[in-house]
């Protein structure tokens, strides 16, 4: 008696050869007061768009899938580009302790208090 594998489902194929993930994250930089106004509308746009994409009658659910999550990382490419920037050296930390804080790392607080309002 020989039994048949039952095939994966697109979704579950997408998923182990990479190619889609079971969630997106989004870093949004917001320690400036500019930050808001384009937050606001670079998540307008992006839900816009999420928005056509789910009413297409033309997409297939896992297309419908794979064009969400582009959006997202774009979204996410784009936060990476706004002004001002992120004031940090990537990879380094300058630890110190700070009494009631504890350990604080202190890497860009001095650029980001140099910065005019």
């Amino acid at each position: 008696m020989s039994y048949k594998k039952k095939p994966n489902r697109p979704i579950l194929t997408k998923l182990l050869t990479g190619q889609m993930r079971f969630k997106r994250r989004v870093d949004v930089p917001m320690f400036d007061a500019r930050h808001i106004a384009k937050a606001v509308d670079m998540f307008r746009e992006t839900a816009d768009a999420m928005e056509l994409i789910k009413t297409s009658n033309e997409l297939r659910g896992i297309d419908k899938l794979l064009y969400c999550q582009a959006a997202i990382q774009k979204l996410n490419s784009d936060f990476q580009q706004i002004t001002p920037r992120d004031t940090r050296t990537r990879g380094a930390e300058m630890l110190d302790y700070e009494g009631g804080f504890g350990l604080v790392d202190r890497n860009g607080h001095a650029e980001l208090n140099a910065m005019d309002d």
